[in-house]
């Protein structure tokens, strides 16, 4: 999984207009492992144990899929991140949907972190 804040991307800040978010792809490649929620689960456990300690003060996390990927969409969903704006990347046939959720949504545990 790769990670960076959305600041450092001028491209991205444009398309996603939230420059204090971090951003953050993944892929989760093995066919076998697809359809076991598994996705929800690894992209929440990530939040919580990577972006929350690298990124102190991201007051949100985002991922941007491919509108067509509804296993990744299904996969944010069930960690928590609801869906947002639709861009259109230059030159690109396809929309990728932001999806983003609160840090506070990550705590030690699985809680919930404070305000």
């Amino acid at each position: 999984m790769s990670r960076f804040p959305v600041a450092a991307d001028q491209d991205i800040v444009v398309r996603v207009r939230d420059p204090e978010a971090v951003c953050f792809d993944f892929l989760i490649g093995d066919p076998a492992r697809a359809g076991r929620g598994l996705g929800g689960a690894m992209i929440a456990e990530f939040c919580r144990q990577v972006l929350v300690v690298e990124y102190p003060d991201a007051p949100r996390f985002l991922a941007a899929p491919d509108a067509r990927n509804h296993r990744s969409l299904g996969a944010l969903r069930k960690a928590g991140f609801e869906q947002g704006w639709w861009i259109q990347p230059e030159a690109a046939d396809y929309a990728e949907v932001t999806c983003t959720a609160p840090r506070g949504k990550f705590g030690p545990d699985g809680s919930t972190l404070g305000p």
